[in-house]
């Protein structure tokens, strides 16, 4: 029941609470109070209230409940209306004015840091996840790494061609002995030969041997003035290698590479991201100073190219560049990986037959170098 019908009961009962005003005293007299004007009403909490205005609390007056009339009969259902005409449509209002620009916002909060991730190498593919997660994510497969839309950034020439690299391409296959011409860094083309082609990488050996007047010819392992040993492997030029070709920037480090030594002596050369181990005769490991970009022609890939150890048999691009043998023009012969047996160590002569020598002989044999590179996929 809502106020105003309240004080509409209130109205036509008002004799009911004149009558009721009877009991209010004033001040200790047994006078009726003097005005009305000087009381105040509210209806709250379902009693009508009362105080004087001077004063601050109310005080129960009457239960409204009792003004409520009993319920009275139910009326009689309406007529139903008679249905309406539609209405005609509105008219289309006009397109309000666009409103103003809005002034530009103030600058946000500093985002929080970014987390840390970890990345690794899992079935062919560089992974990567947050640290202190236990879930990798694939980020791009190993292979696609390689693919390259042209000819390798390393090839100058092919067979003398600077323009058509042909056989570079992985659905070509590169004879062996095919010239290229290889920008081993920004300042330094040297020329190569092909020496396998498995589709996917180029082996090439060099078509000279490097070096320097300290470097020309050195022990294949330990000095001129020591005797021959093949136990520790070809620690000398491996080492003298690594050195020479430090600068051969454009070339990569041998990923993944192992020899088992067929000869007498050292048992294996394990070459990984460039850091090479040599096992010798006794099973211990020997690190190799510096890190590989290129190694030494084996035995048994000179033997595959069609040399011998009985005959000039190698194909002419395999020893060119070598001087005469015992002049004062050297090198005449570059060392090969493979050792022989009481001290001494293969190597490739300038008659074109693979040879044998002293391990600690430094008088005509130099190094040539073996690298490794990419086909491209088109």
């Amino acid at each position: 029941m809502n106020k105003s019908l309240i004080f509409s009961y209130v109205v036509s009962g008002i004799a009911i609470i004149v009558a009721v005003f009877g009991f209010i005293s004033n001040k200790g007299t047994n006078n009726v109070v003097n005005k009305l004007e000087d009381i105040e009403f509210t209806a709250q909490d379902g009693y009508l209230k009362w105080k004087y205005k001077d004063e601050e609390s109310w005080q129960d007056l009457y239960d409204l409940s009792y003004l409520k009339g009993a319920d009275g009969t139910d009326g009689k259902d309406g007529i139903n209306g008679i249905d309406g005409k539609n209405g005609a449509d509105g008219k289309d209002g006009i397109n309000g004015i666009d409103g103003k620009d809005g002034k530009n916002g103030t600058d946000g909060r500093n985002g929080i840091d970014g987390r840390e991730i970890e990345l690794s190498v899992v079935n062919d593919a560089i992974v990567w996840r947050y640290v202190g997660e236990n879930n990798w994510k694939n980020l791009i497969s190993l292979e696609d790494l390689v693919k390259r839309d042209g000819p390798s950034e390393l090839i100058f020439s092919v067979n003398g061609n600077s323009s058509d690299f042909g056989c570079v391409s992985s659905k070509e296959t590169c004879d062996i002995g095919t010239s290229m011409e290889i920008k081993v860094s920004s300042t330094e083309i040297n020329e190569f030969y092909v020496v396998n082609d498995d589709n996917v990488t180029l082996t090439l050996v060099a078509s000279k041997n490097i070096g320097n007047s300290n470097t020309t010819t050195l022990p294949w392992y330990g000095s001129s003035t020591s005797k021959g040993d093949n136990t520790k492997g070809p620690l000398n030029v491996l080492n003298t290698l690594n050195i020479l070709t430090n600068n051969w920037t454009n070339v990569d480090y041998i990923e993944n590479y192992e020899y088992n030594n067929s000869g007498t002596g050292y048992k294996k050369l394990s070459i990984v991201d460039g850091n090479a181990i040599i096992t010798d005769s006794s099973g211990g490991n020997v690190e190799v100073s510096g890190k590989a970009r290129a190694r030494l022609l084996t035995y048994e890939e000179a033997k595959a190219l069609g040399c011998s150890t009985s005959s000039g048999s190698c194909p002419s691009w395999l020893y060119k560049n070598l001087n005469a043998e015992y002049n004062s023009l050297t090198p005449y012969g570059y060392w090969l990986l493979t050792s022989y047996g009481n001290g001494r160590a293969y190597n490739v002569r300038n008659t074109g037959l693979i040879a044998n020598n002293s391990t600690s002989d430094g008088t005509g044999r130099g190094i040539r170098p073996v690298i490794s590179i990419k086909k491209y996929t088109s």
